[in-house]
């Protein structure tokens, strides 16, 4: 599953990580403390390489902070911090109200390398009266 780090208000890195909730074992016998989160998986071209690349960007574990069925999300925190080295990008937000006039997802299709998907409309907003499952 794709993720993305996901930045605070107070832009601190603390490191939350947005993936889908579809991503967790549906028999529900999560493991989640020992997933890998893979970081710069991608290639330098747009089509695949021959060879995967590289995983030596590695965080390991995280835990449930939120999650919820209906809308297929899941919010993950690391247990540890991402490492500067690995030069990751944080995503940011804000509480203005005032939707991006247009977006873009990084995403890893079927766990291949990284793609970019670009969207020059604008985005819109669905509130779902904060019904969202919390794990504590």
């Amino acid at each position: 599953c794709t993720g993305s780090l996901i930045n605070t208000q107070t832009q601190d890195k603390t490191p939350y990580i947005l993936t889908a909730n579809h991503c967790e074992d549906d028999k529900g016998e999560t493991f989640i403390d020992t997933w890998a989160f893979i970081f710069n998986f991608e290639s330098a071209l747009c089509a695949n390489p021959a060879n995967k690349p590289s995983e030596n960007q590695i965080v390991s574990g995280a835990d449930i902070v939120a999650k919820f069925e209906t809308t297929d999300f899941l919010l993950l925190k690391t247990n540890a911090s991402i490492p500067d080295n690995f030069n990751a990008y944080f995503l940011g937000w804000n509480r203005s109200g005032t939707n991006p006039p247009k977006t873009a997802c990084v995403h890893h299709p079927s766990g291949d390398v990284k793609k970019i998907s670009l969207d020059n409309n604008a985005s819109t907003t669905t509130a779902y009266n904060n019904n969202v499952t919390n794990s504590g």
